[in-house]
């Protein structure tokens, strides 16, 4: 169910960001992305990349570069005093997250998996090596 909560522009440098986020308190989330990795962890990321998200049940603080800054929406359940809100209604779902270690052998159990041409049969055609 959606329930109400406050939100802010906000921009600045990866540190001015991050004292940012510590108005969401402790037990922080996070996911950073750019064009060659996406990574998901707990606390704070120590590479903020070209986009991503810390959050956790208080509200979440989103980010993507632009240039030389990055610009950021904070979504809060509660109003910060120091800042200015966006106008309009702002609403957000909580849902649950799990993370999982995508390196885990149960979910990439074959690191180096055979290259080959399979024809729309299932049989293996020779590469010609």
């Amino acid at each position: 169910m959606a329930k109400p909560v406050y939100a802010y522009w906000l921009q600045g440098t990866p540190e001015e960001l991050a004292q940012r986020v510590t108005m969401l308190g402790n037990e922080l989330s996070f996911w950073v992305t750019d064009l060659a990795t996406f990574q998901i962890d707990l606390g704070l990321p120590s590479d903020w990349r070209e986009q991503g998200a810390v959050f956790n049940h208080s509200g979440e603080l989103r980010w993507w570069r632009e240039k030389d800054n990055y610009q950021a929406i904070l979504l809060m359940e509660h109003p910060v005093q120091e800042l200015q809100p966006l106008t309009g209604n702002w609403e957000a779902i909580e849902e649950a997250v799990f993370l999982q270690d995508l390196t885990e052998p149960r979910v990439r159990p074959r690191k180096h998996i055979q290259t080959g041409w399979y024809t729309s049969m299932g049989q293996s055609a020779s590469m010609g090596k």
